[in-house]
């Protein structure tokens, strides 16, 4: 009889326990990382800051040009995120021409973060110097678009000494992001020609 009291004193003590741990006073568990979620920042503009890029002496000692640039979203006069372009047409096989589709030595690199990851990149590849757009510049969202998709066409688009050379495809880019000063490659055939008369509007030459 006094096991039986005992248990139900148990019994009593446990329920008592229970109903005092869902007493309304508690409060109810948060969802794990519920603190952390943000809303995304709303992109107000995009700015843009082009680069390019030279290798001397270059095949013939006309030297050999590459093409980046760097982006800023922006969120009012907030930076939000920032990344950076970079690419050019090698023809490191050669030929006077390759067809499109062909090995023309096109490459591109796009999970950049930061123009020093950017200059890093070109310096492996072997380019000496640049020089840069003096500041940022609003630009429309297509026209980045437009700059991208040019880029990511290097590899595939051929080569011609003549009209379809890494001065052209330096052109095409920064023309999409609507640099300034650019001379013209049918005018300034010489890559070394090209780097060196775009001037106004951009830095003088860096050493990379």
């Amino acid at each position: 009889m006094k096991k039986i009291s005992l248990n139900i004193a148990l019994f009593l003590f446990s329920l008592t326990a229970v109903l005092s741990g869902c007493s309304k006073t508690d409060i109810a568990p948060q969802e794990p990382g519920a603190a952390a979620k943000t809303t995304d920042a709303v992109i107000t503009a995009y700015l843009v800051k082009s680069y390019m890029f030279v290798r001397t002496p270059g095949p013939f000692g006309l030297g050999h040009t590459g093409v980046g640039y760097e982006v800023r979203e922006m969120s009012g006069s907030t930076v939000t995120k920032v990344y950076t372009y970079c690419g050019a047409v090698e023809n490191s096989g050669g030929s006077l021409v390759v067809p499109a589709g062909g090995n023309n030595g096109g490459w591109l690199a796009y999970d950049l973060t930061n123009n020093a990851s950017m200059l890093n990149r070109m310096r492996s590849r072997g380019y000496t110097a640049y020089k840069y757009e003096v500041g940022f510049r609003n630009i429309p969202l297509a026209n980045l678009n437009g700059a991208y998709n040019m880029l990511h066409y290097f590899p595939y688009r051929g080569y011609s000494v003549g009209d379809n050379n890494c001065s052209d495809a330096t052109y095409q880019v920064l023309s999409w992001l609507a640099a300034p000063g650019l001379m013209l490659p049918y005018f300034n055939w010489k890559p070394i020609d090209q780097y060196n008369k775009t001037m106004a509007g951009w830095s003088g030459s860096n050493r990379l």
